[in-house]
């Protein structure tokens, strides 16, 4: 995970983020925020080459500052002590990361209720695989309303039900 410029090499660039031949429908907010700050590192020590040496540097297990950033796991919402830790080592403010990684889950669109909100920050405490768990319970539950609300509003749709 060399530099490249002001942007990082190897799977942690926007590009390592599409499949082939795709382009990523928008620009990851965590990533930009992730290379500016590490732009900002190595122009104070150029010594510093790659995410591996920082994460060293600063006494983080193998892995801490880069798993959260690769392709698999962007789009999801780390725990708050991993964003903490990695705006700590990225001289980060960790709000203002947080709310990067709350943007390339939810979007950037209009302002999200307090409950979207409220349910987002639940799934991102849990680990990755109860995040799956709680994300396809979502799922379920919106097929579920919407199908009720489609037997609601289709005339005839309670009488063929009955009739079964």
């Amino acid at each position: 995970m060399a530099f490249k410029g002001d942007r990082m090499a190897a799977d942690v660039t926007e590009d390592a983020t599409a499949l082939p031949g795709d382009k990523p429908e928008r620009p990851s907010a965590v990533l930009a925020m992730v290379n500016s700050a590490l732009a900002r590192l190595r122009a104070d020590d150029p010594a510093l080459t790659n995410i591996a040496e920082l994460e060293r540097r600063r006494g983080l297990p193998k892995g801490a500052l880069a798993s959260p950033l690769k392709p698999t796991n962007l789009g999801r919402v780390p725990r708050q002590p991993t964003i903490r830790t990695m705006a700590a080592a990225l001289n980060l403010n960790p709000a203002e990361l947080g709310q990067a990684f709350m943007v390339d889950y939810m979007g950037d669109g209009d302002e999200k209720t307090v409950h979207q909100q409220r349910a987002a920050d639940l799934i991102g405490e849990l680990s990755t695989p109860l995040q799956r768990l709680g994300i396809r319970q979502l799922e379920l539950l919106v097929d579920h309303h919407r199908a009720c609300e489609a037997a609601t509003l289709s005339p005839g749709a309670n009488e063929s039900a009955a009739s079964s």
